[in-house]
């Protein structure tokens, strides 16, 4: 069971979300994937409650990952130059 400062917690994280891109959408479905049955109705529930419009752009937010989901990033600039310093 979720107390009242993770469901604030999650709220923040759902708005920090939906300023970033695609990745950060990504990224936030999966954490609250790993969100128990229990605690994800009671989020839900509780978002519901306190921001409906929260809950509307979640739901597009979805919509919109599910038909163009994020394609996966080359490799990082990192990756790349420890290549090259290797000689590989």
């Amino acid at each position: 069971m979720l107390g009242e400062s993770e469901l604030r917690d999650l709220v923040i994280i759902c708005k920090a979300a939906l300023v970033g891109g695609q990745d950060s959408l990504s990224d936030l479905f999966s954490l609250l994937g790993y969100l128990t049955q229990e605690d994800k109705r009671q989020f839900w529930q509780w978002l519901k409650t306190n921001d409906e419009l929260l809950v509307t752009r979640l739901k597009r937010a979805k919509q919109r990952l599910e038909a163009n989901p994020p394609q996966p990033q080359p490799q990082s600039w990192y990756s790349d130059r420890l290549k090259r310093a290797r000689g590989m």
